[in-house]
């Protein structure tokens, strides 16, 4: 069963590559290991623990897998206005999704971001606070969903 297509997916990856590339510079500072939730996530696609994220992972996979991802963030580092279009194209893919899964997409990003937040054994402030707005913007969540997406990534990552 595939969820999107082609082009959503194109888009979806790219959202949730510069979501990482926010997350982990939201500190001011990119340590050794924070790229890895996002590459073992990627190196993991096919069992990736909530199926409909897991589609938009073996599309990068296929794509070059972490070579596409890093091409993706140096967009974004050369020409910051690309993370804003990046956000609305991915944004309207998944307002259109219908609940349950745009609900299981959300909870698969909000697991790669969690995971990259702890990647490097210092959780900020900063970090968890981009979190949160990212979710918050890209899906519209409130503090009841973003309890119930952790609760929902806890489930099935474990």
């Amino acid at each position: 069963m595939s969820y999107f297509s082609e082009e959503e997916k194109e888009l979806l990856a790219r959202l949730i590559c510069m979501s990482v590339r926010e997350v982990v510079v939201a500190d001011g500072e990119i340590r050794d290991g924070e790229f890895s939730p996002l590459a073992g996530s990627i190196d993991i696609a096919e069992i990736f623990p909530i199926p409909i994220t897991g589609e938009v992972l073996k599309y990068i996979q296929e794509k070059g897998h972490h070579e596409y991802a890093i091409g993706i963030i140096k967009e974004i580092n050369d020409d910051i206005d690309v993370a804003q279009e990046i956000i609305e194209f991915g944004k309207k893919v998944i307002e259109n999704l219908n609940k349950k899964d745009k609900e299981m997409f959300l909870a698969g990003l909000y697991g790669i971001l969690l995971e990259t937040v702890h990647a490097d054994g210092v959780k900020t402030q900063e970090e968890s606070a981009t979190v949160s707005q990212i979710m918050q913007y890209i899906g519209n969540v409130s503090l009841k969903d973003a309890y119930k997406m952790d609760k929902t990534w806890r489930k099935y990552a474990s």
